[in-house]
């Protein structure tokens, strides 16, 4: 949803869909028009390095849409920003899940300017509500496990589409009013295999091949502070996805993230030999389980990590519900008590 440069670290997002205190970031102007024969346009919902997003009506429908534009038309010169935009719609489009937004339409303006409409979602992001909680108050964090459960659950199904996101972070997660989680910007996502998958993802894999090769290949693609260490040299798979869940998992039990610094410091973090951060070493009160599946989606090898969103989310639901967690190592006094409780 965030209308950026895929080859610009999402660091420098420019375009929110929600804002702090779930107020609305339209900047509503007095020149807006109609931008289809269905579409008007009421307010300009933010603008990025790619694309601009609108808030439109629909009068065909009778509802507000969020409508995103790209900024230049085609040209021998943006193809591949181009490529990707439509790449974005159309695999947003085909993963039907209500943790995932939903794609209404896609179209072309003037016949040289690509857009889609998807749902206008008024909510918070995740980036948010971290900002709402006090570093040392991880009671008030832990509810924010909910929220990422909701995200494993969205992403879970993405990576049994065979699609993974590139680009998990709170920045792209947002809460409805409603209670509806969402995950934003699906502009990085990757088709990785056509496993029971339709004719598109066959399309999509060659369509990757032909403008994402040397993009994939050769530059970093995703956010530093999230993203696993092989994304640092282009790879990424399913488990990629599991080490950006971690990253978010370390934030909710300490309060910070797991390296700071710039871009280049935390890339030097993620590809030297030390093992990734204990969320123990910033909050040794933490309950023993949940940081053993923080370690485990935040292992430097992707072999080390669960396999996959779906995993990952039956460690976590396990841990909210009570039961065993089945990568902790439980002492005979933890298993005696649990037995006692």
């Amino acid at each position: 949803m965030n209308s950026q440069n895929p080859q610009q670290s999402n660091d420098e997002q420019a375009t929110r869909i929600v804002p702090k205190n779930q107020t609305n970031t339209v900047d509503y102007g007095p020149e807006y028009g109609m931008f289809t024969d269905n579409l008007r346009i009421e307010g300009i919902i933010g603008e990025g390095g790619v694309g601009r997003v609108y808030l439109a009506y629909d009068k065909s429908i009778g509802r507000r849409v969020a409508v995103k534009e790209i900024l230049e038309p085609s040209s021998d010169s943006n193809n591949e920003l181009t490529n990707s935009f439509i790449h974005e719609a159309k695999i947003t489009g085909k993963l039907e899940h209500p943790g995932i937004i939903p794609i209404y339409e896609m179209g072309n303006r003037n016949h040289d300017n690509p857009y889609y409409v998807m749902k206008y979602i008024k909510g918070v992001t995740m980036e948010e509500k971290f900002s709402f909680y006090a570093e040392s108050n991880f009671k008030q964090r832990i509810k924010l496990l909910d929220t990422l459960i909701d995200v494993c659950e969205a992403l879970a199904y993405a990576h049994a589409k065979g699609v993974i996101h590139r680009d998990i972070k709170p920045n792209n997660i947002i809460s409805g009013k409603f209670g509806e989680t969402i995950i934003l910007d699906w502009g990085l996502a990757q088709v990785i295999n056509d496993d029971y998958n339709t004719q598109f993802y066959n399309d999509a894999i060659k369509h990757q091949q032909r403008t994402f090769s040397d993009l994939t290949s050769t530059t970093t693609v995703g956010t530093p502070r999230y993203m696993a260490p092989e994304q640092v040299t282009g790879q990424a798979n399913k488990a990629s996805d599991v080490y950006s869940l971690g990253v978010v998992l370390f934030r909710i039990i300490t309060g910070k993230l797991p390296y700071s610094g710039n871009a280049d410091e935390v890339q030097h973090h993620l590809t030297n030999s030390k093992p990734s951060p204990s969320p123990f070493k910033l909050n040794p009160s933490a309950p023993a389980e949940l940081v053993a599946i923080c370690e485990k989606a935040m292992a430097k090898s992707a072999k080390e990590r669960f396999a996959d969103a779906s995993e990952l989310l039956k460690q976590l639901n396990d841990y909210r519900s009570g039961r065993m967690v089945k990568v902790y190592s439980y002492s005979k006094k933890e298993l005696f008590n649990r037995f006692l409780s």
